[in-house]
């Protein structure tokens, strides 16, 4: 394989570099800023990871099948573009992603090798979540230029989809430290971010410092994926996230969440009145379901590995069937009741080659469950329950009129 390797081939938004045997780069250049749109991430991210995919995987192999102990390094180097310093990515076009809702793939996973970001600039919202699903974070020192690391969503309006909180949870053990980047949008500088553990390390210099820095860690961590384990570790490590990942992800966005809201509050005319802020413009508030599915696809690429002999999947797919049952109001619960125990019976005598009971004995049972004994076993002090008056009203046998109202009413003999 002939490196660089450019996504897509007309109009390339993604390079794959391999300057050391062990170590892939992928460079970010769609546009400075690297926003992430549907071209970017489908024709560029994508096929830039399964290109890393086949390199390191024939490497491995080449490896194994030779016996050589200290072959199948490997890791993988995110950074923004390298003609620039000021951003890392600027997150996703937020505009025109929620115009379109189904474009976007199903999440896939990539390499089991350890992934280092190089934060060469800016890092906001899913341009953080790209970071952050990255084993290893590198961040310019910002000694020349400003540099934040921020999930900014809270401050344009636009929801989490789950799978983001479940990642950050994992990567941001401090409550205090979640709250700041989930609800407050806090700006963390490149200090704030290595104080909270959010990098690993900072860097002293522009892109290209960064870069050398993010490199010598991933040389450093490399070795770890000789194994081929490093993925399948991981994947149990990122469970709950990647479960969700591999759902549909749910469409949130602050216009869903006011009509629900409208749904739950109903205020009386005349009483105190709650408003609830309404989006005119509702297309413009969502999040939509399919970019929240494409983030999934290259977050799951990201937090994901996959096993060395891949597993066969065959046989038949089961789905268990329930029928539902609707409550009936013209026949008596009692009489209903025994109705399905009539059936449970005939069919039980069916199943063990005995005679099935006769319709008298039906009959009889149906009798005996609206029958209630003045005393005795199944009796009921029917005036201390129901006669609350004093009135002493002993029970009586069920009358002839009862069954006959709410076992045959709609067509429905007595015998069930």
């Amino acid at each position: 394989m002939s490196y660089p390797l450019k996504f897509p081939t007309e109009g390339p938004l993604v390079t794959v570099t391999h300057p050391t045997l062990s170590v892939w780069v992928i460079e970010m250049h769609n546009g400075p800023d690297s926003r992430l749109t549907d071209n970017f991430i489908k024709g560029g991210l994508l096929p830039a990871f399964d290109a890393v995919e086949r390199g390191w995987r024939q490497g491995w192999r080449a490896a194994r099948a030779s016996k050589d102990k200290d072959g199948g390094r490997g890791a993988v180097i995110i950074v923004g573009n390298r003609s620039q310093h000021k951003f890392f990515s600027n997150g996703l076009d937020y505009e025109n992603a929620i115009k379109d809702p189904f474009f976007f793939p199903r999440p896939r996973p990539i390499p089991a090798v350890p992934t280092v970001a190089a934060i060469n600039g800016h890092c906001f919202a899913g341009g953080m979540m790209i970071s952050v699903c990255c084993d290893y974070r590198v961040m310019t020192d910002g000694s020349k230029r400003n540099a934040w690391m921020s999930m900014n969503e809270i401050h344009f309006g636009a929801a989490w989809p789950r799978s983001f909180g479940l990642i950050m949870k994992v990567k941001a053990t401090d409550a205090i430290v979640m709250r700041k980047i989930a609800l407050e949008g806090h700006r963390f500088t490149p200090q704030e971010a290595l104080e909270a553990k959010l990098v690993d390390a900072i860097a002293p210099g522009e892109t290209e410092g960064v870069l050398a820095k993010a490199q010598e860690l991933a040389e450093s961590v490399s070795a770890q994926a000789k194994s081929g384990a490093w993925g399948l570790i991981r994947e149990c490590w990122f469970a709950d996230a990647l479960d969700e990942l591999a759902k549909d992800v749910p469409r949130h966005s602050v216009a869903l969440d006011d009509i629900h809201a409208k749904a739950r509050v109903h205020v009386h005319a005349g009483k105190m009145q709650t408003h609830i802020c309404s989006r005119q413009a509702f297309p413009t508030m969502q999040l939509g379901l399919s970019f929240s599915l494409l983030l999934a696809s290259l977050f799951f690429t990201l937090s994901s590995g996959v096993q060395a002999a891949p597993a066969k999947r065959g046989g038949m797919v089961t789905l268990p069937l329930k029928r539902i049952h609707q409550a009936r109001d013209d026949i008596h619960p009692q009489i209903l009741l025994q109705q399905h125990i009539n059936r449970g019976l005939r069919r039980h005598a069916r199943m063990t080659g005995r005679d099935a009971p006769s319709k008298r004995d039906l009959e009889e049972n149906l009798n005996k469950r609206l029958y209630v004994p003045i005393s005795g076993p199944g009796s009921r002090k029917l005036q201390s329950r129901f006669n609350r008056h004093g009135v002493n009203s002993p029970a009586v046998p069920a009358k002839a009129e009862t069954l006959k109202q709410f076992g045959a009413k709609k067509g429905k003999g007595a015998q069930g």
